[in-house]
C-alpha cells in the first residue's frame, strides 16, 4: 500500500486507498482513509508523505465531508458551530501532503481544508477550486442606446433558473439530486460588489444598486446571455465588461480553510481559486508559512472572485507568520489581515478566575488563552496596561 524510502519515512498514495485521479467519483472518503493511516503512523513516530497522482484531478463533495464542531474567528460561527470539512488533517505530526501538481474540485459550500491540532505539516504542489462558487457573477456584455436594456453574460459554471422576473442561483447537487444551496437574485446581503475591467479588486455598492432594482423582465438569449429590461434605467450606471459579484455577505458560516491550534505548517506552490464563507483562517497557531501561494481564479471558468472576504486571515497566532512570493487578486476584503482578539473582563470570580466576554458578535467559542501565555490587562479608561503570566489562573469564557 505504500513505499518505504527510509526507516522512519513512509509514502502513502491516495490512489491505494481508492481515490480517483480522473475526478469521476468522490475521493473525499478515500483521502480521509489515507489521512487516518497517516495519523496511525505518526503516533509510531513515522514521517509520512501523502502522495497524489501526478497532475491528477480529484472530486470531493460536501455530502462526504467530515463534520466537526469548531468555532472560527471573524465569522458567524456561534450561529453555525458545526462545520463540514472536505480534507481534514487532525492530530497528526510530521506529514507532507505532496500534490504533484494535482487539482481538487470541491462540490458544496464547506471548509475545504482543515489542519487542526497538528505539527510539522507541509502542503506542496496542489491546487483547488469549487465547481459552483457561492459568489455568483455576471458581466455586462452590451447596453442599448436608450440605456434601459442590458445584456449580461453568465459563465456556465453558475447554474441558474430565470423565473418570477428574477434569477434563482443553484449549487451543485448531492447524490439524491438535492441542491446544497439556492440563492435569489443578488443573494441576501448588506452590499454588492462590482469588478471593473481595469480593477484587480472589487468595489462595494449599496444593496439597492444591484442590477435587479427597477427590473421589468429578463429574456434568455443564446450563448449564456440574459437581457435585462428595466423600468427606466438600472440603479447603477452600466459599463461594458463590468462584473457583478453576489455574495451572502451578511452571513459567514465558516472559514474557507483553516489552520487551528497547529505548529510549524508550511504551504508551498499552492493555488487556491475560491474560498467559501470567509477566507483562509490561521487561528491560535504558531509558525505558519506561505510560499508561492496564488489566490486567483482559473481563467477558463469565467470567474473573477476568489473569496467571500479576506485572503489569508490570521487571528491570535504566535511565533512567525511569513507570506512570501505570493499573489492575491479580487478578494472581497483584505488580502492579508493579522490581528489578536480583545476580551472584556466581566467578572472577578476569585483570585485565580475571571469571566471574560468576546465583545464582537463574530468572535467566540474558541480557546483564547493557554497555560504559560502572558496576558496583558488594559484599563479601558486610561489604556494603561499590566502583564501577568498565565499559570494557575482560570479564565472562564
Amino acid at each position: 500500500m505504500y513505499d518505504v524510502y527510509a526507516e522512519s519515512s513512509v509514502v502513502l498514495k491516495v490512489g491505494d486507498f481508492g481515490a480517483d485521479s480522473f475526478g469521476q467519483k468522490d475521493s473525499g472518503p478515500a483521502i480521509q482513509k489515507a489521512l487516518e493511516k497517516a495519523k496511525e503512523l505518526s503516533k509510531e513516530g513515522k514521517q509520512v508523505v501523502l502522495s497524489f497522482d501526478k497532475e491528477g484531478l480529484y472530486k470531493i463533495t460536501k455530502e462526504s465531508a467530515l463534520e466537526r464542531e469548531v468555532h472560527t474567528s471573524n465569522t458567524d460561527s456561534v450561529d453555525f458551530p458545526v462545520k463540514k470539512i472536505g480534507v481534514l488533517v487532525e492530530g497528526i505530526k510530521n506529514l507532507t501532503i505532496e500534490g504533484n501538481n494535482s487539482h481538487i474540485v470541491f462540490e458544496g459550500d464547506m471548509m475545504y481544508l482543515g489542519i487542526f491540532q497538528s505539527e510539522n505539516i507541509k502542503v506542496n504542489n496542489l491546487s483547488w477550486d469549487v465547481k459552483v462558487a457561492s459568489t455568483t457573477e455576471m458581466s455586462i456584455f452590451n447596453v442599448n442606446e436608450a440605456g434601459n436594456e442590458v445584456d449580461f453574460f453568465v459563465p456556465k459554471t453558475f447554474t441558474h433558473k430565470v423565473e418570477n422576473r428574477g434569477i434563482t442561483w443553484l449549487s451543485e447537487k448531492d447524490s439524491k439530486g438535492n441542491y446544497y444551496w439556492q440563492k435569489r437574485n443578488a443573494h441576501p446581503n448588506y452590499a454588492i460588489s462590482t469588478k471593473y475591467a481595469q480593477d484587480l479588486m472589487a468595489r462595494i455598492h449599496y444593496s439597492n444598486q444591484d442590477p435587479f432594482t427597477n427590473l421589468n423582465s429578463i429574456e434568455e438569449l443564446e450563448n449564456g446571455l440574459l437581457r435585462f429590461k428595466y423600468f427606466g434605467k438600472p440603479a447603477l450606471k452600466p459599463e461594458l465588461a463590468m462584473t457583478y459579484q453576489f455574495t451572502e455577505n451578511n452571513k459567514r458560516p465558516t472559514a474557507g480553510s483553516m489552520v487551528w491550534e497547529s505548529k510549524n505548517v508550511k504551504f508551498e506552490n499552492v493555488k487556491i481559486s475560491y474560498l467559501h464563507g470567509f477566507g483562509f483562517l490561521v487561528q491560535m497557531s504558531e509558525d505558519v508559512f506561505f510560499d508561492k501561494l496564488r489566490l486567483e481564479p482559473d481563467m477558463e471558468t469565467g470567474k473573477s472572485a476568489t473569496s467571500y472576504a479576506d485572503g489569508i486571515h490570521v487571528s491570535g497566532a504566535k511565533g512567525k507568520i511569513k507570506i512570501s512570493n505570493s499573489y492575491f487578486t479580487n478578494t472581497h476584503d483584505d488580502p492579508i489581515n493579522i490581528h489578536g482578539t480583545f476580551t472584556r473582563v466581566e467578572k472577578r470570580i476569585n483570585d485565580n478566575t475571571l469571566k471574560l466576554l468576546y465583545v464582537h458578535k463574530q468572535q467566540g467559542g474558541f480557546r483564547q488563552f493557554y497555560p504559560g501565555d502572558k496576558v496583558i490587562f488594559y484599563s479601558r479608561d486610561t489604556l494603561s496596561s499590566q502583564m501577568i503570566q498565565m499559570n494557575g489562573m482560570s479564565l472562564v469564557r
